[in-house]
């Protein structure tokens, strides 16, 4: 059994380096077969020709990691581990992932497998956890400026600032338009590190689910945010969420977002449930 491990430093400020290093040693010492690379600015096709050979393929860092390695690898049909040595890792979440070395030999060992539906974007990418329109970007841009780890301090400067914007969001069931404060698709229940967002998410339905919220003022954006740390946002009494297989978002101009924590920018949002899924190996 061959492992390919794809490992990215600049996650999380490489907090997880040491974790890594531990992990590594103790493959080596197991004496299995294996290849381990840090990520740098690879491009897509260059993962996917180190993977070829993969039985399984090792993700070490955050949802941003697990984005990059999927895209360049999905096609290649093979199941993946993920080491949740990021600063989100709402995916990484979704399953017992392995955190040490001893641990990760015991996913291997157990081969316990569970699948997660793909989504396509654009008809050029995939995704497995969310998109976000509107205040996650501030929050992206300010979480850089300020260096921090986690995502609380910097949504809340970038509630200071922000402005809603218009979207125009169209589903196979409905057409909603209107200024939001957030516009979250959301395939896994959380984000940002465990920020609640919408309960009945869940990886493996086939639906993807699409949360909506106006800004009706400072007190209504209060209650937005407490929630997500105490309950859930769909919750609350300014939120719409729509279930989808297939949407359309547009804007007043082009629109930028993040697609599982990564910034990008484009005209416009087409996506859909792609006939792809991925194997991923669990505790």
């Amino acid at each position: 059994m061959r492992l390919e491990m794809f490992y990215c430093p600049k996650s999380c400020n490489g907090k997880y380096r040491e974790d890594m290093a531990e992990i590594v040693k103790t493959v080596e010492e197991a004496g299995l077969d294996f290849n381990y690379y840090e990520l740098t600015d690879e491009s897509l096709e260059a993962i996917t020709a180190l993977s070829t050979d993969a039985d399984i393929i090792v993700v070490a860092g955050g949802d941003g990691t697990v984005n990059r390695v999927f895209n360049a690898t999905y096609r290649l049909d093979k199941p993946y581990i993920i080491l949740p040595f990021g600063s989100g890792n709402d995916f990484a979440k979704t399953f017992d992932c392995p955190k040490t070395g001893k641990e990760l030999l015991r996913t291997i060992e157990g081969m316990k497998t569970s699948t997660t539906d793909l989504w396509e974007l654009n008809e050029k990418y995939v995704f497995v956890q969310s998109i976000f329109v509107g205040l996650s970007i501030k929050t992206i841009e300010i979480k850089e400026e300020l260096g921090c780890n986690g995502y609380l301090k910097p949504i809340i400067e970038a509630l200071k600032v922000y402005v809603p914007e218009y979207m125009r969001v169209c589903t196979e069931n409905a057409i909603v338009e209107g200024n939001y404060l957030i516009a979250a698709l959301q395939n896994v229940k959380t984000t940002c590190n465990g920020l609640k967002m919408i309960y009945e998410s869940k990886v493996d339905d086939g639906c993807l689910e699409i949360l909506l919220c106006p800004y009706l003022g400072k007190f209504r954006l209060f209650m937005n945010l407490l929630a997500t740390k105490l309950s859930w946002v769909c919750k609350q009494p300014n939120a719409t969420t729509l279930k989808t297989k297939d949407m359309y978002i547009s804007g007043n101009s082009d629109i930028t977002y993040t697609v599982d924590g990564e910034i990008r920018r484009s005209k416009d949002l087409k996506i859909r449930l792609s006939d792809k899924k991925a194997t991923i190996i669990h505790l």
